[in-house]
């Protein structure tokens, strides 16, 4: 990444840490923002999902940050952890509402895959973000000490069948996405479904 994008990655996580209070009140899953990058205002999208995966791009990248975009990152991770404690409530209902969310997603996903359709076999490098973002958000609950073990349970059931489902498929498309967020050694990023799918 290039202090041009950690910059840009710096300036969307200061602009939902800013909507953090009002997300949570407003009980929203997504939220439209305006983020002010180098002078220009560029629409984004907020959710917790995606504030999560911005925090670990910058923490995994942060020895190569300049100084002042690391301090700035520090400051950014301060206000992020006291919005935690402070809407500590609220916080985990989003957190659980967000999940609930990409879980139906992802189940009404795979029965498209499981049907052989075309689209779903096409668009899994597109649609297995969901499941790395659940990983996320699991991994958020639990280190806030949340019970999530009914959507851990379901999210085994939906491993399960996606095993099922796909082929081993080194050089992957969606590996690409695995050196993004830092899970090299989550599985589904590392297969394609099955070619008998299509048959």
């Amino acid at each position: 990444m290039s202090n041009a994008d950690a910059a840009q990655d710096l300036a969307l996580l200061a602009a939902m840490i800013e909507q953090l209070d009002t997300f949570l009140s407003r009980r929203e899953v997504t939220r439209r923002l305006l983020v002010n990058v180098g002078g220009r205002r560029m629409p984004a999208t907020m959710s917790l999902g995606i504030l999560l995966n911005v925090v670990d791009r910058l923490q995994r990248l942060q020895p190569t940050l300049a100084a002042e975009q690391q301090a700035r990152l520090h400051h950014l991770l301060q206000q992020f952890d006291a919005w935690r404690r402070l809407r500590s409530v609220d916080y985990v209902a989003a957190v659980r509402r967000e999940m609930a969310g990409h879980l139906a997603s992802w189940s009404w996903y795979l029965d498209n895959l499981a049907r052989g359709e075309e689209a779903a076999l096409e668009d899994y490098p597109r649609e297995v973000w969901i499941r790395t973002r659940l990983q996320q958000l699991v991994a958020e609950a639990e280190s806030l000490g949340v019970d999530v073990q009914a959507e851990v349970a379901r999210l085994a059931t939906l491993d399960r069948k996606l095993r099922s489902l796909v082929e081993p498929c080194p050089g992957a498309e969606q590996q690409l996405e695995a050196q993004e967020v830092g899970t090299s050694d989550a599985w589904w990023l590392h297969v394609r479904p099955r070619r008998s799918l299509s048959d």
